[in-house]
């Protein structure tokens, strides 16, 4: 397809393979702006993994229209070149961390060269929680890309934390101050950028509740079943590990399963899923063995051990009564299928999203994860109060239409 009639609007974020909930937003985010345009547009994505985000959108009809590109090409010996503070260094032991770091994003910054075209009309840096230094390495990506497009960018459903290094702010401020736009999905984040580093910026819904998605589900097609999602939380490849905690965590959400829904009901079912994966799979291991050991029949236990896309698991959740999540996207891409959602919030933004929305009620923060039982009993006496109502829905659609209306009127 010939582009030359077309605006050209480039999109970069952290799209790869592992994470659902990253490429639930980058199709909205491209849903929203082809049907929001005036113009004629195409559309490139700066990814981590080209084959897995053109599986991810080649079911949606604006696919054509679209080009996905490597943010780094593969090398000779088919690895992806490293960024800034991967591998070993013998530097380590004499240099302090931060200087390294400091160090090594510069030299990554000096010697990176894009194999794509930098020309384009509008840069998107958007959706996920890209504002954070809890990975050394990322900062300094989005903040290359800015510098290597001579175009208006926007930060746009973006949220923060963790951010501990004097690098990492550095590179978020400087981020936010160049951007035409600052919008940003939580309450949290937007008051660490109004208050801290004095940027105007907006809050908007997570671009996410706008997932383009036309599959309804009916009466006939639910079964006695109920999803749940199992991040690993304090566990062994957790960031951050308290094993301790993970035991209990793990314990907790067995008893509260066993308890309040298999016991009580002989012909339920439990459907482990990830959207993260395969992380989230270690979690959903160790309950199904904690549900084994208490005698629970495997046939009950459903959980495909595989990487399921973000349209496979909103046909997924067409035969699924509710869900119980930890991950965030997990539980609003149950919202968009229009089931009941519980959610545990493993970091602040969960309980930020799902306060926005009004469901912050449906959320125990992960510290008490005690209360879970609590939460499953008032969901079977409350079951209305855990859905997202059809006119919030709709609110939610216009906030993020106006959103992208205001991004694009910088190319209009």
């Amino acid at each position: 397809m010939s582009t030359d009639e077309f605006r050209k609007i480039v999109i970069f974020g952290s799209y790869n393979k592992q994470s659902v909930g990253d490429k639930a937003i980058l199709i909205s985010i491209i849903d929203l702006l082809f049907k929001n345009s005036i113009e004629k547009i195409y559309v490139e994505v700066i990814c981590f993994d080209v084959e897995a985000i053109k599986e991810e959108l080649k079911v949606f009809s604006w696919f054509a229209s679209v080009n996905v590109v490597p943010f780094q090409e593969k090398s000779s010996s088919n690895s992806v070149r490293q960024s800034p503070s991967r591998g070993k260094s013998k530097w380590k032991k004499i240099i302090p961390l931060g200087i390294l770091q400091t160090l090594n994003s510069l030299k990554f910054y000096f010697k990176y060269k894009p194999n794509f075209d930098t020309k384009a009309d509008l840069l998107i840096i958007g959706g996920g929680n890209l504002l954070m230094d809890l990975f050394p390495s990322w900062l300094i990506m989005p903040f290359l890309i800015t510098r290597k497009f001579k175009c208006p960018y926007v930060i746009a459903g973006v949220g923060a934390f963790p951010i501990k290094t004097n690098l990492g702010n550095f590179l978020i401020k400087q981020l936010l101050k160049k951007s035409s736009f600052n919008f940003v999905r939580d309450q949290n984040t937007y008051d660490l950028i109004k208050n801290k580093y004095k940027i105007d910026c907006h809050l908007h819904p997570d671009f996410a509740f706008s997932y383009p998605n036309n599959l309804k589900q009916t009466d006939e097609m639910v079964e006695d079943i109920v999803a749940v999602n199992v991040a690993p939380v304090f566990g062994e490849h957790w960031p951050y590990r308290n094993i301790v905690k993970y035991n209990n965590f793990i314990n907790i959400i067995s008893e509260s399963l066993h308890a309040e829904i298999l016991s009580k009901n002989a012909t339920s079912k439990i459907l482990f899923f990830d959207s993260n994966y395969p992380t989230d799979r270690l979690g959903a291991i160790d309950v199904i063995n904690h549900l084994m050991a208490k005698g629970i029949d495997k046939s009950r236990l459903i959980y495909e051990d595989k990487l399921i896309s973000s349209y496979g698991l909103i046909q997924m959740f067409l035969k699924v009564k509710y869900c119980i999540v930890t991950r965030l996207h997990a539980g609003i891409l149950g919202l968009d299928a229009n089931l009941p959602v519980l959610g545990i919030a493993y970091q602040p933004k969960v309980k930020d999203v799902f306060d926005l929305v009004g469901l912050g009620g449906n959320v125990i923060d992960i510290e008490d994860i005690d209360s879970l039982p609590n939460l499953l009993r008032d969901y079977s006496r409350n079951r209305d109060k855990y859905i997202l109502n059809d006119e919030v829905k709709l609110n939610l659609e216009r906030k993020n239409q106006e959103v992208i209306e205001k991004i694009l009127k910088i190319i209009n």
